[in-house]
């Protein structure tokens, strides 16, 4: 994506209400305002200004490409991490005009990531558009994520499972920041000195379904059509009790509160950053990479293998092993996923807490 320039600077404060003005806008972390009229071009990931035909996030960045950290509102120093300049590595591979969210503006996928979606967990239906239309009849389509608000700095904590959490004390830590993002089943109670009791977001997928606080945001990790349907059956009519497996019937979340992970950032994870190691990306790297498209700041708590090299989860005591059986189905390259999110904090772009080993 070609980025735009700035080829004369007089007054940079007028450069920066500019910047201010036309940016990737986004509110609170849990009710955004919404941008003006844009489309996506699903074809190239690219969301597009109806009047200026221009990339958006590229707009985003006229006015505020002075230095890889700016200002935010009352002083408070920010380092984006979606502006270049920091590491050449993540330059290359960091695409800002992927949304997090599936939405009505980018629900067709390209041929190749349509066809790499459907493969995922194979099913004779492959209609996903029609299935999303039905979807978006009841759930509304999250236009918040349409705009960033550089204004503010947006800090978020990416609570992984890991059993090195334990003992870990990271609690307080972790609930000062405005987002923080929770995975699969993950437990709270009980555990708030080292994990926090704050939750903003929790990526699930059908199976893995646990009832949430109503402020929170329900993402779902959708790896197959039935998914889509089932999302709209489980706030509707509950007809969908089974995928590959049995799942909830009916889940008690707000509408406004589902979200739909991308699966255009999901493959660009799977080929770009993790070089198409496993079949797909884990639920903790998605959510990773979930922070990384609309957060300015994250930090990550409690990834990777324990000294056995098995995922333990800090809220069970065992040794993790019966948690690792893709270690040998090969679904997911847990040690490669490890060693790119360790890179992205070698590389000063997250900052990582992998607690007690």
């Amino acid at each position: 994506m070609a980025r735009a320039t700035l080829k004369a600077v007089t007054v940079v404060s007028s450069v920066l209400v500019f910047g201010l003005l036309v940016g990737y806008r986004l509110a609170d972390p849990s009710v955004y305002e919404s941008g003006g009229p844009s489309k996506r071009d699903s074809s190239h990931s690219t969301l597009e200004s109806n009047d200026h035909r221009t990339s958006y996030t590229t707009r985003a960045r006229i006015g505020i490409e002075l230095n890889s950290t700016t200002t935010a509102a009352g002083g408070q120093r920010c380092r984006r991490l979606w502006k270049k300049g920091t590491s050449e590595w993540f330059d290359e591979k960091y695409n800002d005009s992927l949304l997090p969210v599936w939405m009505k503006e980018n629900k067709k996928m390209s041929e190749e990531i349509g066809k790499w979606w459907l493969s995922l967990q194979r099913r004779e239906n492959s209609d996903y558009i029609g299935a999303l239309d039905k979807a978006f009849e009841v759930i509304p389509n999250p236009q918040r994520f349409l705009t960033r608000n550089v204004s503010r700095c947006l800090r978020c904590a990416v609570v992984g499972n890991s059993g090195n959490l334990r003992n870990s004390g990271y609690g307080t830590a972790i609930d000062k920041h405005d987002v923080v993002v929770r995975i699969n089943q993950a437990k709270v109670k009980g555990f708030e000195k080292d994990v926090g009791q704050k939750e903003t977001h929790r990526l699930m997928y059908p199976e893995s379904f646990m009832d949430i606080a109503p402020e929170t945001n329900f993402v779902l990790l959708s790896f197959k059509v039935i998914d889509l349907q089932w999302a709209r059956s489980a706030i509707t009519t509950g007809e969908i009790t089974k995928t590959y497996t049995n799942v909830r019937r009916k889940i008690r979340v707000t509408p406004s509160k589902i979200l739909f992970y991308n699966p255009a950032l999901m493959y660009h994870i799977h080929r770009e950053w993790i070089d198409r190691k496993g079949r797909y990306p884990s639920s903790g790297t998605l959510a990773v990479f979930f922070a990384l498209q609309f957060c300015d700041e994250v930090s990550v708590y409690g990834m990777g293998a324990n000294s056995k090299g098995f995922w333990d989860h800090y809220w069970e005591v065992n040794d993790g092993s019966r948690n690792s059986a893709f270690l040998k189905t090969h679904v997911h390259d847990s040690v490669h996923e490890f060693e790119v999110i360790k890179k992205l904090a070698d590389e000063k772009i997250i900052t990582m807490f992998q607690g007690v080993r």
